[in-house]
């Protein structure tokens, strides 16, 4: 700002201080293009919204007046709040290598619990409350679980490529992640550091919204693969939110420790990664802020898929 402007009277108007030559020519101007341009917006207000959002807004109202009962979560199968400005806020799918049929009809059950859900304002969506105890569920099957660094079958095997596909759709939005845990262990349906393991009663993944406006889980699933996708009101123009994943270390089985680095005993003769994940805020294209999430640690199982923090996938050695 030029020291002229800041040296302007707080009393001078819009016509004295940039047309301070001519004001009763100028006013007459104003006001014509002030009628000009609300003639525009009220034609505007005429016209039809653009159909993608259109549809988006008519299902997201559809299935808010379906039910206003609220789940064991916290969250509700349905609202009557405001629907201005719906659209897609975030989408994240998550696809794992395995063939284990068991684990096809878990990952469909718990897709099928979570889709449809509306977080409010003021409300915590609870993953384990909404799925529910899958081991003590008979309706999921036993399928391939990796517990401790050793894989063996457990009921509803599997639930958690689920859980790690909405905690990453949740990383671009202004949802709180309240509650998240790490696999012990690389898996194949997420990057490393951007997953979400749960087990009833010991890990959940919660997500609160501490916006003012609710948030719609869609979730899919086919086959090996998970589609979360969130709709609600849109951040405000030029924001976007990313999750990033960082390797800070990867010590390979027999080589010395980094100096001053402490790891569990379990995992001193092991080979493993630690992996910083970071919610990046950006405006208009340029990063403004980095917000730490977690410093996690876990352990390589040789001969498995691993997608590593920039995308790429590969076989362990």
């Amino acid at each position: 700002m030029t020291n002229d402007h800041m040296t302007d009277s707080k009393e001078t108007t819009f016509l004295m201080r940039y047309f301070p030559q001519g004001t009763l020519i100028v006013a007459p101007l104003l006001i014509l293009c002030s009628l000009v341009m609300s003639g525009y917006m009220f034609l505007g207000n005429l016209m039809p919204p653009d159909s993608s959002q259109q549809q988006i807004a008519i299902e997201y109202h559809q299935s808010n007046q379906s039910s206003g009962q609220s789940n064991e979560g916290g969250a509700s199968s349905g609202v009557g709040t405001e629907l201005d400005d719906v659209v897609v806020i975030a989408q994240n799918t998550a696809v794992s290598t395995s063939t284990d049929t068991g684990r096809v009809e878990n990952l469909r059950l718990a897709t099928q619990a979570i889709d449809g859900i509306v977080i409010e304002p003021g409300e915590t969506f609870s993953f384990n409350e909404v799925v529910g105890d899958v081991e003590n569920d008979s309706r999921y099957r036993p399928a391939p679980m990796v517990l401790d660094s050793e894989t063996d079958y457990i009921r509803g095997g599997g639930v958690s490529q689920v859980s790690s596909a909405l905690y990453v759709a949740a990383l671009s939005t202004n949802l709180v992640i309240e509650e998240r845990h790490p696999h012990p262990t690389n898996v194949d349906f997420a990057q490393t550091g951007l997953d979400a393991n749960v087990k009833y009663s010991r890990m959940d993944l919660r997500l609160s919204n501490h916006g003012d406006s609710p948030i719609k889980i869609n979730a899919v699933s086919e086959g090996q693969t998970i589609t979360v996708t969130l709709l609600g009101q849109p951040l405000a123009d030029g924001i976007r939110i990313e999750p990033m994943a960082v390797l800070i270390i990867y010590h390979m089985a027999g080589a010395p420790l980094p100096d001053g680095l402490d790891v569990d005993s379990s995992l001193r003769n092991s080979s493993f990664y630690i992996i910083e994940s970071f919610k990046v805020f950006y405006y208009h294209g340029n990063m403004t802020e980095s917000v730490l999430l977690a410093r996690d640690t876990y352990m390589v199982l040789s001969g498995t898929v691993v997608v590593m923090p920039d995308g790429t996938r590969a076989i362990t050695q």
